[in-house]
Order: structure tokens, then sequence, then C-alpha cells
């Protein structure tokens, strides 16, 4: 998906970036990078403290 491969792309992307881009909340940005990283679409989440 777009979405994906958007996120590959960058490699570091903030969840406020990522909501601008595809004009979602960021709530909902959240919802849906960890139902990726759930069923193993993405890899490596992790937040601003590194954890």
């Amino acid at each position: 998906s777009r979405f994906v491969d958007y996120i590959r792309r960058r490699k570091t992307v903030a969840l406020d970036e990522l909501a601008a881009e595809f004009g979602m909340r960021t709530q909902e940005v959240i919802k849906r990078v960890q139902e990726l990283e759930a069923e193993g679409g993405i890899t490596g989440v992790m937040d601003d403290r590194g954890k």
C-alpha cells in the first residue's frame, strides 16, 4: 500500500507528518501503524525515546 511504502521509504517518520500526508487524524495513524505492526507489515516501530 502507499501508506506502508511511504513509511518504508522514509525509514523514520513522525506520526503527525504521516497523518498530514494521508489526510488522517494522528490517532487514526497510530491505530493503523499498530495494526500493521501486529500483522507484520512493518517492524521496528519506536517512540521518540527509542522504545
